[in-house]
């Protein structure tokens, strides 16, 4: 018998939200613990091959044993961050959030590979992909646009307008060839946005 309710994840805000995650609700074979119980499919990185992981073991973090990871964390800019806390402090820091991100949070689902971005010495929340729409709500009655244009952290193409975004966040039947990632910090709350197309 699976997990029914959704788990908080530190990092990942909606963890079995369609198109940005790789969420299979009936169960599969765990690739860990040989149950079949519900889970993800990839992407799993490392030393071997392998395809499905269940929930359970995502949050137990066997990804490390297993010599397997989920996400790419910008490190330079988590150390950089951290830089005025004292040794032994700073790796403990580094070494626990580090391994929260790549061993107990699922894979967020892009075409490029990014680095997870980090704020205030911690890696930021992923809250969801967003749109014009969502950016004209998290804009607050101001200008989707220029929110956008304030959070973005990757350098954008001169020709980039406000018409290459996508009009809303994709889900399981409307997917768009540009999409953005909304990510927040859990320490200042200010949004960070990576984008990304096919």
């Amino acid at each position: 018998m699976g997990m029914t309710a959704e788990p908080a994840y530190r990092y990942f805000a909606h963890p079995r939200a369609p198109v940005v995650t790789m969420w299979r609700p009936d169960p599969g074979r765990c690739e860990l613990c040989e149950r079949l119980l519900p889970g993800y499919e990839g992407s799993f990185y490392g030393e071997r091959d392998c395809d499905f992981v269940c929930e359970e073991c995502l949050l137990a973090g066997k990804l490390e044993a297993a010599g397997l990871s989920t996400n790419d964390p910008d490190l330079a800019a988590l150390r950089d961050q951290l830089r005025e806390v004292e040794e032994p402090e700073r790796s403990r820091l580094i070494e626990e959030r580090t391994g929260e991100l790549k061993f107990r949070t699922p894979s967020l689902v892009t075409w490029q590979q990014l680095a997870w971005p980090a704020c205030c010495g911690d890696f930021l929340r992923f809250e969801g992909e967003i749109g014009r729409e969502e950016m004209d709500a998290l804009a607050e009655g101001g200008s989707g646009w220029q929110w956008f244009l304030d959070h973005v952290r990757d350098e954008l193409p001169k020709e980039f307008e406000a018409s290459d975004l996508a009009p809303r966040a994709s889900n399981a039947t409307e997917q768009w060839s540009l999409v953005a990632y909304h990510f927040r910090c859990l320490h200042c709350r200010r949004s960070a946005v990576l984008w990304d197309c096919d």
